[in-house]
């Protein structure tokens, strides 16, 4: 799956975390902010052919002072990287068990994944065109950050 994940090396982890101690709230609010506007920025870089892979785009908090942004559809690996013929389909033993899932968007992911198996897919870098945006982003928010914490 592809992921970005906002952290730092370990000492500067370590560092950062010494200045979050001292505003802690201020620290969430700021990686909240911006994994907000990554998932965003994420989103409309997204093909959106169906708008399955835009609405699949997910925030989540694994620890205090991590964000992991992520695209959770089915076939958003296949899109970002292309394909040549060889889409991973989901789980599925016969015809039955796709008409049996009674959920739409299933069949939905089901059959945009079977349509990138059959023709392939050209790559779409909307992850990665997302990371270089945020790199310029964080750099921005730090600086700010610690303009306030300092003040």
């Amino acid at each position: 799956m592809l992921t970005i994940r906002i952290e730092g090396v370990e000492k500067v982890v370590s560092d950062m975390e010494k200045i979050f101690a001292k505003s802690p709230e201020m620290a969430q609010l700021m990686l909240d902010r911006l994994a907000t506007e990554t998932a965003g920025t994420m989103r409309s870089n997204a093909p959106n052919r169906t708008g399955v892979l835009r609405e699949s785009v997910n925030v989540s908090i694994p620890s205090t002072f991590v964000r992991v942004i992520e695209p959770l559809a089915r076939y958003a690996a296949a899109v970002e990287t292309g394909t040549h013929n060889y889409a991973t389909l989901p789980n599925l033993t016969n015809i039955a068990e796709y008409f049996g899932t009674g959920d739409p968007m299933s069949r939905l992911t089901i059959a945009i994944a079977l349509s990138i198996k059959e023709k392939g897919t050209p790559q779409r870098s909307y992850v990665m065109n997302t990371y270089e945006w945020l790199i310029g982003q964080i750099d921005r928010e730090a600086f700010s950050f610690l303009n306030q914490v300092v003040q």
